[in-house]
C-alpha cells in the first residue's frame, strides 16, 4: 500500500488512544500493529506520533506526577458511594471504543490532550503582542506569553496581562474560561484574576471556568500546587493539590458597595472542593473535554448540565418542574444537535421538552 498523504479509518479519538496506551506500556499486539500501520500510512498521523513522543521524552518527571494523581482517582472511583447514576444513550453512530487496559492509559491522555490539542484543534501557537485577547462565540485560541506560559482559552472567554510580563509582575485577568500551563519562576509567582477570587501559582496546570452568567467558579489542578483567595477574605487560603476542583461561590461586583457586601458575605460563603473523574465512554476529564470540542459529564446534575448546554448550543433552557434538577447524568456530547442531545438524555430517564425559537422547556410529563 502507498504511503505518503493515505487516510486511514481511524478517528482522531482512537489514534490517541492507542499512542496513550502505547506510552503506558498496556497496549495489546493487535493494537500494536493497527498503530504501527496507521503511522505508517498516514502522514498526518505519523507527525502527530513524532510530536507525542518528542513530547513525553522531555516530560517525564510530568508523567510521574500525573500517574501519582491519577493513583488517587482510581482509589476513589473505587472506594466511591454507589450512587446510581443514568448513563446516557449516544444518539449519533460513531464507534465507541472499548478497549482493555485503557484505565491505566487514560492519565498520559489527559497530558498528551493539552499538547496535541494545539497542533489539531485549536489556533497555532501564536506570542501575544497585545495586552488582551478575546474569543467569540465558536472561537478557541492557544496562546504563548513573553515568560513561556501557555494558555488554551475557550470560546466567549477573555483574557488580558500586564505590561513586561515575566519580569517583575506576573499578573492575568480571566473572564470566562482557560486552561493555563505556567511557566515555573520561583522568584515571581503568577496570579490570575477571575471574578471575586484570585489565584497564586509557581509552576502548574490547571483549568479556570470563571464565566460571568455561573453562579460559581471551579478551579481544576491536573499538576502542581495552586493556592486560591477569596478577594474579600484574602487572610484565608485554600490550597488545591493535584486532581482536584475546587468550587467556590461566585459574585458579581461593581462599585464600592457591591464590594462591601462582597466582604461582608465573604467570611460565610462556603466551597467544596471535589475529585476530577475520568467518564468512561470517552476516557476524558470532563473539566477538559472543551479543549476536544466535546462536552463530557459524569453523575452531572441536570441544573448544571443544562447550563454547559445553553452555553454549547447558544439557547435558554427551563427546567419547569423543580425534582428534575438533581437528576444525574452521565455521557458525551460531540457533534449531537440540540434535539439529538435531549433525546440522548430521555433514554437515561424520561421528561418532555418542547423548543420555542431559542429557548427549551422541559417537563416530567
Amino acid at each position: 500500500m502507498p504511503k505518503g498523504n493515505y487516510q486511514t479509518d481511524m478517528d482522531n479519538d482512537q489514534f490517541l488512544l492507542l499512542v496513550s496506551k502505547h506510552m503506558a506500556g498496556t497496549i495489546l499486539p493487535e493494537e500494536t500493529e493497527l498503530l504501527q500501520k496507521t503511522i505508517e500510512t498516514d502522514s498526518n498521523y505519523k507527525e502527530k506520533f513524532v510530536l507525542l513522543e518528542e513530547y513525553c521524552s522531555q516530560n517525564k518527571q510530568e508523567e510521574a506526577m500525573a500517574q501519582y494523581a491519577f493513583d488517587k482517582i482510581l482509589a476513589r472511583i473505587k472506594n466511591a458511594d454507589l450512587v446510581e447514576t443514568a448513563p446516557v444513550r449516544r444518539m449519533s453512530t460513531w464507534r465507541k471504543i472499548v478497549i482493555a487496559g485503557a484505565a491505566a492509559a487514560v492519565v498520559i491522555m489527559v497530558v498528551l490532550v493539552t499538547f496535541l490539542v494545539k497542533h489539531n484543534t485549536l489556533q497555532r501557537d501564536v506570542v501575544l503582542a497585545n495586552k488582551e485577547i478575546h474569543n467569540d462565540v465558536g472561537k478557541q485560541s492557544m496562546l504563548t506569553l513573553d515568560d513561556g506560559t501557555k494558555i488554551w482559552l475557550n470560546e466567549r472567554s477573555k483574557v488580558s496581562y500586564n505590561d513586561a510580563f515575566g519580569k517583575t509582575r506576573r499578573e492575568i485577568y480571566l473572564s470566562g474560561e482557560a486552561f493555563f500551563d505556567v511557566a515555573k519562576n520561583e522568584h515571581v509567582p503568577l496570579v490570575i484574576h477571575a471574578r471575586n477570587i484570585d489565584i497564586r501559582v509557581k509552576g502548574t496546570a490547571f483549568n479556570v471556568s470563571a464565566y460571568n452568567e455561573d453562579d460559581v467558579i471551579e478551579t481544576s489542578l491536573i499538576r502542581g500546587i495552586v493556592e486560591v483567595v477569596n478577594k474579600a477574605d484574602a487572610d484565608r487560603a485554600i490550597i488545591l493539590k493535584p486532581n482536584e476542583k475546587l468550587v467556590i461561590k461566585a459574585v458579581n461586583s461593581s462599585g464600592g458597595e457591591a464590594v462591601k457586601k462582597l466582604q461582608d458575605e465573604a467570611v460565610t460563603q462556603s466551597y467544596t472542593i471535589q475529585s476530577l473523574h475520568v467518564e468512561p465512554t470517552s476516557s476524558l476529564v470532563p473539566e477538559l473535554s472543551w479543549m476536544n470540542k466535546k462536552l463530557v459529564f459524569y453523575k452531572e446534575s441536570f441544573d448544571k448540565l443544562v447550563e454547559k448546554m445553553e452555553r454549547r448550543y447558544l439557547v435558554k433552557i427551563h427546567i419547569v418542574d423543580a425534582d428534575l434538577k438533581q437528576q444525574k447524568f452521565t455521557g458525551v456530547f460531540d457533534t449531537e444537535s440540540l434535539d439529538q442531545a435531549l433525546k440522548a438524555l430521555q433514554y437515561s430517564y424520561y421528561f418532555k421538552y418542547s423548543i420555542k425559537n431559542k429557548e427549551v422547556f422541559i417537563t416530567k410529563n
